[in-house]
């Protein structure tokens, strides 16, 4: 999962394009073979992201324990999307991380 808090990127998987930027976050659930490269930034803001590989046995107690709505991916998926970053999803990030780095635990390994 990758989380920009500022600049855009530009991801290309075969001819399919995903943008992402503080406004989109990026989900990927598998190694896939792409192309990807900042498109908005400058040295006054520089693109500035998290990307976090969540271990799967975590993520399959997370789903299990809340009431979380999860759409079924067609068939020709291609194991990765955009989704809107909210206030909340974004709430989630920063306080995980919060309650991570301060008891010195990482479920996850950090790119």
């Amino acid at each position: 999962m990758t989380v920009i808090a500022q600049g855009r990127k530009r991801l290309d998987l075969g001819r399919t394009t995903f943008i992402y930027d503080a406004s989109r976050f990026l989900l990927t659930s598998v190694d896939l073979p792409v192309v990807s490269r900042v498109i908005e930034a400058s040295e006054q803001v520089p693109c500035l992201a998290l990307s976090l590989k969540l271990e799967m046995p975590v993520v399959r107690e997370l789903l299990g324990r809340e009431e979380i709505q999860v759409a079924e991916a067609p068939s020709d998926s291609p194991g990765m999307a955009t989704g809107e970053t909210t206030v909340e999803f974004l709430s989630a990030c920063c306080g995980s991380w919060t309650c991570w780095t301060r008891r010195g635990t990482f479920p996850f390994s950090v790119a």
